[in-house]
């Protein structure tokens, strides 16, 4: 699955400035210099946007739209203009768990970006605003003027690195519901502008989607190593070892005798933080890693050889074309041509297969190349390559 959600932070980091308002009559200025009093009018002129549970916000960075949330009761959808930014997709609740329907309609329980986008009022509101609000900063000043109950101006100024800045944020209302929040972050050197525009009554339907394929109530058997250090053995110094940390639980992926297994056992917590300290930029890293692992014995083992393509499988598709296997839903994930070795890396059901290819006459193998490029090239091997996360851990 595609990696989502990145306008969430980017939101984040632009707006960080303060709004607030409480009430008056209609044309009413009141102005307030301390930031309890600023904090007090925030409070009260936004709780109808943090209310809010049915409405669309449209996102704006320097006036170019950027992205557009809908949320309608448990269902959302967010759009984004650029593919930079993130992907189309959809979210909602069933049976009190937590779904994402992703840009090519597969379905995914996820319930970290579904409480991201649900909360996505809040965190910029706390983030931007309340957090400058909260936090005992020297050298800071507030102030904030009110209009009526319809608008609320926020400045704060201060000082950092030397550098003076100024953010202004001003928030509008109609009929107690707030329709825009403006926010400009100003220092010596540049300006950001950061709008939010809200509209009500909105409503999110779902569109058709696909159950992925989930490796549940695989068999559980007895494993061929007691340690995962034998594994390590087998494989040896320039060897690859396939391991995965989910929370207390490591994951080993392993062949054994034509035979494919998930191998994992439950670590303390003293393993799980020695690993976290490792420093990953370390050259012998894995060695260290081996080495911390290597004692753990292996509590479970599942067999999930029957869930691949078998050989029969494979032979089906050598001699035919990488279109054929397209066709048949497998997706292009990247490749490696070098002089003896021309290889499409394929994905189907969260495993990934290496396809031994044929380049047709002309083809340089050291161009770039589209996915779209490799249609016509001929298969002349198949062979089972590694276990995608989203699949982990089996059960």
């Amino acid at each position: 699955m595609k990696r989502i959600v990145v306008i969430m932070i980017i939101a984040v980091m632009m707006i960080a400035t303060a709004c607030g308002g409480n009430s008056g009559a209609a044309g009413d200025t009141k102005t307030v210099t301390s930031k309890e009093e600023v904090k007090e009018l925030a409070e009260a002129f936004y709780a109808p946007l943090k209310e809010a549970d049915n409405y669309k916000m449209s996102s704006y960075f320097n006036d170019e739209l950027i992205s557009i949330l809908t949320k309608d009761q448990d269902k959302m959808h967010v759009e984004y203009t650029d593919e930079e930014y993130g992907y189309d997709y959809f979210l909602f609740m069933q049976d009190g768990k937590k779904y994402v329907i992703t840009d090519d309609r597969s379905l995914f329980e996820d319930e970290a970006t579904y409480d991201l986008s649900a909360d996505n009022i809040n965190m910029m509101l706390d983030m931007g605003i309340f957090a400058y609000l909260d936090a005992d900063i020297e050298g800071m000043s507030y102030s904030a003027t009110m209009t009526g109950d319809s608008e609320l101006v926020t400045t704060i100024q201060g000082e950092s690195e030397g550098s003076k800045f100024t953010f202004t944020t001003t928030g509008k209302k109609e009929n107690n519901e707030i329709v825009e929040l403006i926010s400009e972050i100003k220092s010596e050197e540049e300006t950001y502008v950061t709008k939010y525009q809200f509209t009500y009554g909105e409503h999110v339907d779902l569109p058709e989607y696909t159950v992925p394929k989930s490796y549940d109530n695989l068999p559980h058997v007895d494993s061929p190593y007691e340690t995962f250090g034998e594994i390590i053995e087998k494989i040896g110094e320039d060897g690859y070892l396939n391991y995965y940390f989910f929370d207390n639980q490591l994951i080993v992926i392993d062949e054994k005798d034509g035979r494919h297994y998930q191998l994992s056992s439950n670590v303390d917590q003293d393993i799980v933080d020695q690993y976290n300290e490792l420093d990953f930029m370390s050259d012998d890293y894995e060695k260290q890693v081996n080495e911390l692992i290597s004692g753990i014995k292996i509590d479970d083992c599942i067999d999930f050889t029957d869930e691949l393509l078998s050989q029969e499988d494979f032979e089906t598709y050598i001699g035919s074309t990488i279109s054929k296997m397209t066709d048949d839903g497998f997706e292009i994930m990247g490749y490696g041509f070098m002089e003896d070795d021309n290889t499409i890396f394929v994905s189907k059901d969260y495993m990934s297969y290496r396809v031994n290819v044929e380049l047709p006459e002309g083809v340089d193998p050291n161009d770039e190349f589209e996915y779209d490029e490799f249609g016509d090239f001929l298969i002349t091997g198949v062979e089972f390559d590694n276990v995608e996360s989203p699949a982990l851990p089996m059960s």
